[in-house]
């Protein structure tokens, strides 16, 4: 059976959060490992790795090229599947938060 993964961002984004905490973690333990730090280097340290694994900004960008995708595939496609009212409701939040910031 092929990889649903690639096509689905909802599973694309709990993937990378999962990878995301995994890779934390093993952060953290290296860390509390090396207690030789004070708690203030050992703070910054922790907060410095967490900012490395915030997938934040990966699951945005998935969720733009699945967007992207959807646009290409409805526009070039005569017999695509996309429906427009879904992928409207995925992209609306994306463009009122942009529209927002300016």
């Amino acid at each position: 059976m092929a990889d649903q993964t690639l096509d689905d961002p909802v599973a694309q984004a709990r993937q990378l959060v999962a990878e995301s905490r995994q890779a934390f973690a093993r952060d953290v333990d290296a860390i509390l490992a090396d207690l030789s730090v004070d708690l203030t280097e050992l703070r910054r340290a922790v907060l410095e790795k967490f900012d490395q694994y915030v997938p934040m900004q990966r699951l945005a960008d998935t969720v733009l090229l699945q967007l992207v995708k959807e646009a290409f595939d409805h526009f070039e496609n005569p017999e695509s599947r996309v429906d427009i009212k879904d992928w409207v409701k995925v992209a609306k939040p994306l463009v009122a938060r942009k529209e927002a910031r300016t």
